[in-house]
């Protein structure tokens, strides 16, 4: 089942060739800046994290609510990315949510790095990029269309996810060999609730100083497993 949604914008600027860099990325993914560990690093959140059924119809009221500065006005690139994924045979991760509360405290300052907190931000980093089945579509500027217009991406992951077998396990294999064991460990636990095997793992991270990845288990403690609680 569908944990919900991450959903977060990327601005490129209107010059010519944007429609054409806005069709690749759609095709290739979204690159990071060189050295980065977060996607916070060239997207920025919108909205309310886990709007899920609802999205199709409520993402416009979204978009047209929001504006970028003047000199910064182009075509912007959806990221919706799920907090857990699988595969074919019901196997589970959890990649979480790359952003925090609204008084994050982790904010990117001159000469700084955003802080790693998901999985999502692990493995984006080893790809060096947003993956394409991550990228929703694009929307054509305003000056060029008055109407706020999707064009959506034809290989996102909702597309083929219980659809196409092949390509939903190739992603999720994929992803999964960008996480190193305890990563894929603590990801599967999270997915799959086991609160008492991260009880069990939490001596053992805070032996070894693994400060990374007590953060992570600690984000989705208080956000993630306590929302699927309440649903």
């Amino acid at each position: 089942m569908e944990k919900g949604y991450n959903i977060a914008l990327h601005c490129i600027r209107n010059y010519s060739g944007s429609r054409e860099k806005a069709e690749a990325i759609m095709k290739d993914g979204l690159n990071m800046p060189k050295s980065a560990k977060s996607i916070r690093s060239t997207t920025i959140q919108l909205g309310d994290k886990y709007r899920n059924e609802k999205l199709d119809n409520e993402l416009p009221k979204y978009l047209s609510g929001y504006r970028f500065g003047a000199e910064s006005e182009g075509y912007i690139i959806i990221v919706k990315s799920p907090t857990v994924i699988k595969n074919s045979r019901e196997e589970v991760l959890y990649l979480g949510d790359p952003y925090t509360d609204n008084n994050d405290k982790n904010k990117s300052v001159s000469g700084q790095e955003y802080d790693v907190t998901s999985f999502l931000d692990t493995v984006c980093e080893k790809y060096g990029k947003i993956p394409s089945e991550f990228i929703y579509g694009y929307v054509i500027p305003a000056d060029e269309k008055n109407s706020i217009d999707i064009v959506k991406n034809p290989n996102y992951y909702a597309n083929f996810i219980n659809k196409d077998a092949d390509k939903q396990d190739r992603l999720f294999e994929d992803i999964r060999n960008k996480m190193d064991n305890i990563e894929q460990e603590i990801s599967e636990m999270i997915a799959k609730e086991d609160r008492d095997g991260l009880k069990k793992i939490d001596p053992l991270l805070k032996a070894y100083s693994m400060t990374q990845l007590l953060n992570i288990i600690k984000k989705a403690e208080e956000q993630y497993l306590r929302w699927e609680t309440k649903r």
